[in-house]
């Protein structure tokens, strides 16, 4: 199914609640750095993306699928965190890895996006993190919602409120190529925002798989 693209952009970089400079936050993300075809896929979408000024390319390093957040660093005791990560331990030995292609990207409000396919396992995942949080803390203390929830990664961020169109058009133009990724692990990092783009620290990997 095609994803559709906004009509509407606006700037990616308000401070939401709780945030701000030196803020950092516990979350889960799928990332893509031991995943060359990714890498490759990015790189050729960053020759068409760069010269539009309203975008902030992310840098390979920092490409990333969004799983669930747990909740700022300073807010979080240490000893729940590790109890979390022990959770997922046992929960996501018993998913197999996920097989996944990176498709066609499309203008999302407030980013360039490529949608993941299969979704399914992705939303499989992500249900074994949140249920290991409740393992700690509770149905009732499980952080987010659990929909909306569309699996992506994330090419650029909009950096500035303004017509979709001229992204849409620029989309258009891309050759239209596809990577696979195989996906063995689920990272728990710390991230932050302070400089204008979201890099982090891990904090503790977690195998798919037994």
């Amino acid at each position: 199914m095609a994803i559709a693209h906004a009509a509407e952009v606006r700037d990616h970089w308000y401070w939401r609640p709780g945030w701000g400079v030196g803020s950092r936050f516990y979350t889960w993300h799928i990332t893509f750095s031991d995943q060359p075809s990714a890498a490759a896929l990015a790189d050729q979408y960053r020759d068409v993306l760069s010269p539009q000024p309203s975008l902030d390319i992310i840098p390979i390093e920092w490409l990333h699928l969004t799983m669930q957040g747990i909740g700022f660093v300073d807010q979080v005791p240490p000893a729940d965190v590790d109890a979390i990560v022990e959770a997922a331990r046992v929960r996501c030995a018993k998913l197999s890895p996920l097989q996944l292609t990176i498709g066609t990207p499309h203008v999302d409000s407030e980013s360039i996006q490529i949608a993941v396919q299969p979704a399914e396992p992705v939303r499989q995942l992500r249900s074994a993190i949140r249920a290991s949080i409740a393992d700690v803390w509770g149905d009732d203390r499980v952080p987010e919602a659990a929909e909306p929830y569309n699996p992506h990664m994330s090419l650029a961020y909009v950096n500035a409120p303004g017509p979709g169109a001229p992204l849409v058009q620029m989309l258009d133009n891309a050759p239209q190529i596809k990577a696979d990724a195989l996906i063995r692990s689920c990272q728990l990092i710390v991230l932050n925002r302070d400089e204008g783009m979201y890099v982090w620290e891990p904090y503790a990997t977690v195998a798919l798989g037994s």
